[in-house]
């Protein structure tokens, strides 16, 4: 259905923003500015600013290389922390239909791993899939939101052609780490078109435990691909489920 061009016109954008002011998704107070988020809600983002090792869950402070787990290292990338001003920020990007957000962490996160990605040398972004069904009725996928928004960023390819997700299972949320990882095996598989190898680097909105990325990982290792790390918006530190 096409837009009506007026409620586009730089004229009506007062009158928008009298009935509809804009609130900032982190702390719902009113503020003037481009961005969804207030500049207060944005600094008290728990950023991290190292790369995990999802194996060890230990920090790597001076590169992409962990000490203690070596060949098995599995870094994460995250943005931030998904507590305050960020776990709100997401939920509107995943459950109220909000989508800004994903230019907006992708542009924060390509800043503040710059020299992380290169060192892991990606030749392209995987996004995790959501299983058909919950992304009809939600209307698309956050993480291939952000993974977009992140390959515009980068200068890389979004490949969501890689691997699907075929089968539906519970939500992983309320789980303990033995039913995640149990509850997400079998749940994607690599499509017939991964025939040339690549290293992929999986793009996600919010890693947990890791149990989904483990999956996802393993699939593509075993369809030739390398995975290198992945990249999300948030991590819940501490989380064993």
């Amino acid at each position: 259905m096409a837009t009506n061009p007026l409620i586009q016109a730089d004229w009506l954008r007062p009158a928008i923003d009298f009935l509809f002011p804009p609130l900032c998704l982190g702390c719902s107070d009113f503020h003037e500015g481009d961005l969804d988020i207030c500049n207060t809600c944005l600094n008290r983002i728990d950023k991290r600013e190292h790369p995990v090792c999802l194996t060890c869950l230990g920090g790597l402070e001076n590169s992409v290389e962990c000490d203690i787990c070596g060949d098995d290292a599995f870094p994460l990338l995250a943005y931030g922390e998904y507590v305050g001003p960020l776990k709100e920020v997401i939920i509107s990007l995943k459950f109220r239909g909000l989508k800004s957000p994903a230019a907006l962490f992708a542009q924060k996160a390509a800043e503040q791993f710059a020299d992380a990605i290169a060192a892991l040398k990606p030749q392209a972004l995987v996004p995790i899939p959501l299983h058909p069904t919950r992304e009809y009725f939600r209307g698309y996928n956050q993480a291939a939101l952000f993974a977009r928004e992140l390959a515009g960023q980068l200068d890389l390819e979004c490949d969501m052609s890689l691997i699907q997700r075929i089968k539906r299972r519970r939500p992983q949320s309320r789980m303990n780490l033995r039913s995640r990882t149990r509850n997400i095996q079998g749940v994607f598989s690599a499509t017939s078109q991964s025939n040339e190898p690549r290293r992929l680097l999986l793009v996600d909105d919010v890693v947990t435990s890791g149990a989904t990325i483990r999956e996802v990982r393993r699939v593509l290792t075993g369809a030739g691909h390398t995975v290198v790390g992945v990249l999300a918006i948030a991590h819940v530190e501490g989380h064993n489920a």
